[in-house]
């Protein structure tokens, strides 16, 4: 199948959902809604609108001018309204020496925002529950959001239907879209990393695992000190499950159950690109056209096990196909409830529908073992605008587009995604922060993806290395992409280095 029939058809995938009724909601740009100073004080919007937005279900993103030179853009984890503000969480984040280096012996950085203008950051070393320091600052803070539409489904805490209907919640996620809660008392908000779908098809259920603990202070939120991951399960019958581990440890901080109030909101921006089964072979979609939406910028979830979808945090393409790795999965019992032991579920699935699986235990360098299955998988790209605004040759050199587009683009709060052209394969990230430099460049972070190999006798697939470790990333604009490497679970260096790659950035506004 010819590339120019590819992308005809992908341009008719995209002209014929601008025409549906859909179409605004999947066009809307990130909007600036609020801005604070350092002490507080309105100088953009109204703090009453940023409320009323994170409380249905708007997703956020936040631009500090004061960090770095030109100022620095974070994604948010989640947020919660207290006292007539609202904090954020934004989670991923790995000490830098400069925009474009990590320091020697990083430390993963946590830090909560609120519109009060404060500031509190908790700091512990890779690998282990050490404590790097803790304290609280004052800055300006820019809001973004991007509205969802209208809650698909709402309930009490038995469960009993306000609005909506569960079946709305179960159509949209297996037809991939982002589904994200508003829980009403808590008056908390953050989208699901996976979403799993019962058997019968009569309650749908999704974990959040980007949330570190945390406590009241006046008007803000702060880490408490020897903080806990805050793993949870919501599901559509109103039981959220939680489970709390040690940063850096494998120690259970216990685990509780609880029913609250939910508005579940739906991201249905998204088209069924490509269907095959268990041995790769086309069932329905196009192989071509999911790998020229990836190669273009655009998101990517799979629907695994006929229940379970997900988004990659990291995308391998080798061979012509499509290698997904899978981090944000942890151990369940059974659809509403972790396992009392909770381990990272973590898998890397390919359009030949290899499906290779590593276990290991939070917190710790226990791999509790590995399996490889075949199984039938169906994949779903995102049909939001992504533009590509920049590529710059890995000595730095521009060969499209510029990079006070892509400036341009990191000041109005949009998301920013890019793709490393290697010999043999290509990667393709999500920018977890992004700093604009002195000297007119930038530095992507990521922190999300675990060591990978080429899988032996496979031209076409990748797969966890035996010894994994952490391999954060930041890619700048000229070319140099930093490279700090520890061991999954200990405080273990495994090499800091850098390279040079040419790179394609793409950003959706």
């Amino acid at each position: 199948m010819g590339w120019l029939y590819i992308l005809c058809l992908f341009n008719v995938i995209l002209v014929t959902q601008a025409q549906s009724g859909r179409s605004l909601a999947c066009h809307q740009r990130w909007t600036l809604i609020f801005a604070n100073s350092a002490n507080g004080t309105t100088v953009y919007g109204e703090k009453d609108e940023l409320i009323k937005a994170t409380l249905s279900g708007a997703d956020v993103r936040i631009f500090i001018p004061s960090w770095g030179p030109g100022g620095y853009l974070t994604s948010i984890q989640n947020t919660q309204t207290i006292r007539n503000n609202v904090c954020a969480q934004a989670l991923f984040h790995v000490s830098k020496a400069a925009y474009d280096t990590f320091q020697e012996v990083p430390y993963f950085w946590f830090v909560n925002l609120c519109s009060t203008g404060h500031v509190h950051m908790a700091r512990y070393f890779i690998g282990n529950h050490v404590s790097a320091g803790i304290n609280g600052d004052y800055v300006d803070m820019q809001w973004y959001i991007r509205q969802y539409p209208d809650p698909v489904y709402s309930h009490t805490q038995d469960g009993t239907v306000i609005s909506g209907n569960v079946r709305d919640v179960i159509y949209a996620t297996e037809a991939g879209a982002d589904i994200r809660i508003v829980d009403r008392q808590l008056g908390y908000g953050v989208r699901m990393d996976n979403m799993e779908v019962s058997y019968d098809r009569t309650v749908a259920a999704g974990q959040s695992l980007w949330h570190v603990s945390e406590r009241m202070n006046g008007p803000n939120l702060e880490f408490q000190g020897d903080d806990y991951w805050w793993f949870s399960v919501w599901s559509t019958d109103g039981t959220v499950d939680i489970s709390r581990w040690n940063v850096g440890e494998h120690v259970k901080r216990g685990n509780s159950s609880m029913q609250q109030s939910m508005n579940w909101y739906a991201d249905s921006c998204w088209q069924m690109a490509y269907k095959h089964d268990a041995d790769g072979l086309l069932e329905d979609g196009s192989l071509e056209l999911l790998r020229l939406a990836v190669e273009t910028g655009h998101r990517v979830k799979v629907l695994i096990d006929g229940a379970i979808t997900v988004e990659p945090d990291q995308i391998n393409v080798r061979g012509g196909h499509i290698n997904a790795e899978i981090l944000s999965l942890a151990s369940k019992q059974d659809l509403k409830t972790f396992t009392d032991d909770v381990f990272w579920d973590w898998r890397v699935l390919a359009t030949t529908g290899t499906e290779t699986s590593e276990y290991f235990n939070v917190g710790e360098y226990f791999n509790r073992g590995n399996t490889i299955k075949k199984k039938p998988m169906t994949w779903f790209i995102d049909t939001r605008t992504w533009n590509r605004v920049l590529v710059n040759e890995k000595d730095g050199t521009v060969l499209a587009g510029s990079k006070q587009q892509l400036i341009d683009a990191i000041l109005l709060g949009a998301e920013v995604r890019y793709k490393l052209t290697f010999t043999s394969n290509a990667i393709t990230h999500q920018a977890d922060n992004l700093e604009i430099s002195a000297d007119g460049n930038v530095g992507a972070m990521h922190v999300r993806s675990v060591s990978l190999k080429f899988t032996p006798g496979s031209a076409y697939e990748v797969t966890f290395q035996n010894s994994p470790y952490w391999w954060f990333t930041i890619v700048s604009t000229t070319g140099k992409v930093d490279i700090s490497r520890w061991t999954v679970g200990e405080h273990v260096n495994r090499r800091h280095t850098h390279l040079f790659v040419k790179v394609e950035w793409f950003v959706s506004f």
